[in-house]
């Protein structure tokens, strides 16, 4: 990753986010975890977190397409892609689940969400899982009081 600093101990000079290659990894992550995810969920009864998976995926791919020549904030492009790819898959799956259990003899089952409701519900998903996904900061951690700084001439809390 292009993590370059324009003078020693500096921040790092920070690229475009939005890049052509960064949306193309986006889309491939997005479906990649949309259609993977469900299914693990439905087979192994739980899911790994998407976050993590997704930023993986992110970062192989970015690897592939953009030869080392990318950062941090393009591949959180691509986590967000692919985590809000795959909450929306599986809230995709548990309304399948809704009209499955409204049509069985069963059980009495009655929601039946309108177009409306859908598109909120999916869209509230995506956006939870954004937030969920977290931002990487752009900022240095803070040295804490009293702490000892790094040998070779560099600043306290600089990596």
């Amino acid at each position: 990753m292009d993590n370059s600093s324009n003078e020693a101990g500096q921040e790092p000079v920070r690229h475009r986010e939005l890049t052509l290659a960064s949306v193309f990894a986006a889309m491939v992550v997005a479906a990649i975890m949309g259609l993977s995810y469900p299914y693990m969920v439905l087979k192994l009864g739980f899911g790994p977190n998407v976050s993590v998976v997704s930023a993986f995926f992110g970062f192989v791919i970015l690897s592939l397409i953009a030869r080392r020549n990318f950062d941090r904030w393009q591949n959180n492009i691509v986590q967000t892609a692919g985590t809000s790819a795959a909450q929306t898959a599986f809230m995709c799956i548990v309304l399948a689940a809704f009209d499955m259990l409204r049509e069985s003899k069963l059980v009495s089952f009655t929601l039946e969400p309108t177009p409306e409701q859908t598109f909120i519900w999916l869209t509230t998903a995506s956006l939870t899982s954004r937030t969920d996904s977290g931002r990487v900061k752009n900022r240095r951690p803070r040295p804490r009081p009293g702490a000892r700084c790094r040998p070779a001439g560099r600043r306290c809390g600089s990596a």
